[in-house]
């Protein structure tokens, strides 16, 4: 049976994320950009963040912030404010 850790992951996303970041893009959105600042690869799909290769579920209010992200103007963008998340990360020991 395998043996892991658990700990929790904090996403700090920016302001600077928010207005840099790519709408539609897997690697350069807002939240694949403040993953990289903990993970060297990051790739953001509908439900799941791929951190370092491994596959995590995404908080359910993250989801919808994508949604409103990619489906927003720059105006609209400009207006979004900073904001943190965390995940549960599992280390396999």
């Amino acid at each position: 049976m395998a043996k892991y850790t658990t700990k929790n992951v904090r996403i700090n996303v920016t302001k600077k994320d928010i207005l840099l970041g790519e709408p539609n893009c897997i690697k350069r959105c807002p939240i694949a950009r403040a993953a990289l600042r903990k993970f060297k690869t990051v790739r953001v799909e509908e439900e799941y963040i791929y951190l370092d290769r491994k596959r995590y579920y995404m908080p359910e209010r993250i989801q919808h912030f994508i949604y409103i992200y990619d489906n927003s103007d720059n105006d609209e963008r400009k207006t979004m404010k900073p904001f943190s998340f965390s995940l549960e990360i599992r280390e396999y020991i």
